[in-house]
């Protein structure tokens, strides 16, 4: 950081504060003496967190930032432990306060950092950072990654290569896919672009609800996509742990939120063949399903919505043409699931092609519950697998309709009519993707509350569930809330279980691994994935104990959790089995875009690519899957450890004839 610009000016204002702080010691302890010692490094970890963790929302739970800060210390060897890092990045971050640049709040339920706007501009001005991202897009294409070193951002600093894990990991399968995803260009949809800057500009919009606006990433976005103009720029990748391939860049990345989506287009230009108009046609369907008055059309047969794209074309093309007068067909909300600006890109897109012949838009399918498709194919369960569109089909299957029907069904047996008939797909969809990775009642409970709200129930603050979500619908006591989470949590486990027994057999199965690779003294477990990823994991015990800022600094004390080198099996068994399956998810990934020689979209169990492509680009992932399967990995696994499984007689080759994909 720094090596392009002068930062000067910042460490300046750093060093002040810091003899500040040195002004009102007699004494100058140890944390203090580092900082004095190591004074533009420590300035460097201390930018590094706030701006990676508080300029994308503002504000931020105040254990992020002091994580990152306290990771940066250790690459420059500051600190002697990581409890003395910690305690460094806690008082670092009261600097930073004296400084001017954050301001620290603490109540009695939380302590939170909230970014100055003077500080968040003087990122923008004077520092590498573009638009307050630690990991701005590159101009260059990136440094390749290879089995011996990791690649990305030209400096190397800069590189992640791998997080909760060792490059070691990695196998050339994987690098070829990493690889193509950050070669893959990238420009900025300046008509999308044009369109939120004006539904940005005044920050009051009375569409827009205040806490779902997300103001701080969406302007932080918007004033990053200015700067990028028209140039063409890339996108450094990384892996995580379980082979996951993420991209680096966050504002700008596919796998973010609705606006990033929508002002993403590829670097190059295609003319469309008979192959693109179809694909194209389908992701404009995908984008519109249940936004405006269309219905929800990702759940219809392809050719279904390419009709129903060619039957709307002239309203398609008003709302690229005048998107403010038609707001009303594409406006979503803004929120993690909204639609809005992928929408009205879609339209734009269509527009671009009836009239020149070309697109840049990246069209994008997702795998149909991917978590449970893997179990039909480990299990080789030709229900499970009809169900997720596994096995050869004429028409697409519904997965969560069919867990509705059942959450119906046994809801009636305690529920009144009125109750059952309020139910929704949505009721159940969260739930039964939190089952499917071996989730319990409780923590179902926990996602049927929605996002953490909280109210005054008898004089005493306690969690409630979210307004719209179900506990709430059904009752306006909020003391009443949870019960009714934990009611509805218990049905739908038995629903689920009864719809796809399979994915519990899989996450049985696999905690009957961990039990023999226990009893036989070991501590990290792990396996190879298809693609030859390494996957290692270790979950440790945690003690809690207090860091407290200087009394100068205010003093302020802070619980923390501190990892021990017991190991904690309880969690093992709850985090391995949704690894597992992200392990599987990657792999197929690796090995479909390890043989593309045409810009690849990774988004873990989502593809995307130029429209005429996405025919061969089915065709690979599919032929991916069976290459997987067919070799039988779930049975090979459990026989390492002598455990039995019962596989069904499905034929996993019938997948390269499915509709996994939608």
């Amino acid at each position: 950081m720094g090596l392009l610009y002068d930062i000067g000016e910042i460490v300046q204002a750093f060093s002040e504060a810091v003899d500040g702080v040195l002004n009102k010691v007699q004494r100058q302890p140890q944390w203090l003496n580092e900082i004095k010692q190591h004074q533009t490094e420590a300035c460097k970890a201390l930018i590094e967190g706030i701006v990676r963790n508080c300029s994308m929302n503002g504000v931020v739970e105040v254990h992020a930032p002091i994580s990152s800060i306290a990771n940066a210390l250790k690459r420059v060897n500051m600190g002697n432990d990581s409890r003395h890092r910690v305690v460094i990045a806690w008082n670092l971050l009261h600097i930073a306060q004296a400084a001017g640049w954050v301001v620290i709040h603490q109540s009695n339920t939380s302590t939170i950092v909230r970014i100055t706007q003077s500080f968040a501009y003087a990122m923008y001005g004077k520092w590498f950072a573009l638009a307050g991202t630690a990991c701005p897009p590159m101009l260059d294409k990136p440094v390749q990654h290879t089995l011996k070193r990791r690649g990305g951002y030209k400096t190397r600093a800069f590189r992640k290569g791998i997080v909760r894990g060792k490059w070691s990991q990695v196998s050339s399968t994987a690098i070829a896919a990493a690889n193509a995803m950050q070669n893959t260009p990238w420009v900025i949809n300046k008509r999308v672009l044009a369109v939120a800057n004006t539904v940005f500009a005044d920050r009051i919009d009375p569409d827009v609800n205040g806490r779902e606006r997300q103001l701080w990433n969406h302007n932080a976005l918007l004033d990053l996509s200015n700067q990028m103009g028209n140039r063409r720029f890339y996108n450094p990748t990384y892996f995580e742990g379980s082979g996951r391939i993420f991209y680096s860049c966050d504002l700008l990345s596919p796998q973010a939120n609705d606006l990033t989506r929508g002002l993403l287009l590829l670097g190059r230009r295609q003319r469309l063949n008979k192959h693109g108009w179809y694909w194209l046609a389908v992701h404009v369907a995908n984008c519109f399903s249940g936004v405006g008055k269309a219905r929800k059309l990702d759940k219809l047969p392809f050719n279904e919505r390419v009709a129903w794209v060619r039957k709307n074309s002239n309203v398609l093309l008003a709302i690229a043409n005048n998107p403010h007068k038609h707001r009303a067909l594409w406006w979503n909300g803004i929120g993690k699931k909204a639609q809005t600006f992928q929408a009205l890109a879609a339209a734009i897109a269509w527009d671009e092609a009836l009239r020149t012949g070309y697109t840049q838009q990246p069209v994008m399918l997702d795998q149909t519950c991917s978590n449970y498709g893997h179990a039909a194919a480990m299990l080789r369960d030709p229900q499970l697998a009809s169900l997720t569109n596994m096995a050869p089909s004429k028409s697409f299957s519904d997965f969560h309709s069919s867990v509705l029907a059942n959450f119906k069904r046994v809801a009636s047996e305690t529920y009144d009519s009125d109750v059952v008939g309020s139910l929704t797909r949505n009721d159940v969809k969260s739930p039964s993707m939190v089952l499917g990775y071996g989730g319990t009642v409780k923590g179902i409970a926990g996602t049927m509350m929605g996002r953490k709200t909280w109210a005054k129930v008898d004089d005493k603050w306690k969690r409630v569930a979210e307004p719209g979500t179900l506990p709430a619908r059904l009752s306006n006591n909020p003391s009443e809330h949870y019960k009714i989470a934990f009611n509805m949590a218990t049905l739908a486990r038995e629903a689920v279980i009864e719809t796809a027994p399979a994915a519990f057999a899989v996450t049985n199965a696999i905690r009957k691994c961990i039990k023999v690779h226990r009893e036989h003294g070991g501590d990290r477990f792990g396996w190879v994935s298809p693609s030859g990823f390494h996957v290692s994991l270790k979950s440790t015990k945690k003690v809690e104990d207090k860091i407290v800022a200087a009394q100068f600094l205010g003093g302020a004390q802070l619980k923390w959790y501190f990892f021990t080198d017991e190991m904690n099996w309880r969690k093992m068994n709850t985090a391995t089995s949704p690894r597992f399956t992200h392990s599987f998810d990657a792999a197929t990934l690796h090995i479909c875009f390890a043989n593309c020689k045409f810009d690849v979209v990774g988004v873990h169990d989502c593809i995307g690519c130029l429209p005429n492509h996405m025919t061969r680009l089915y065709r690979f992932f599919r032929e991916s899957l069976v290459a997987i399967y067919e070799s039988n990995p779930f049975k090979n696994f459990c026989n390492n450890y002598g455990v039995e499984i019962e596989q069904g007689d499905l034929d996993v080759s019938g997948a390269s004839q499915s509709f996994m994909l939608s």
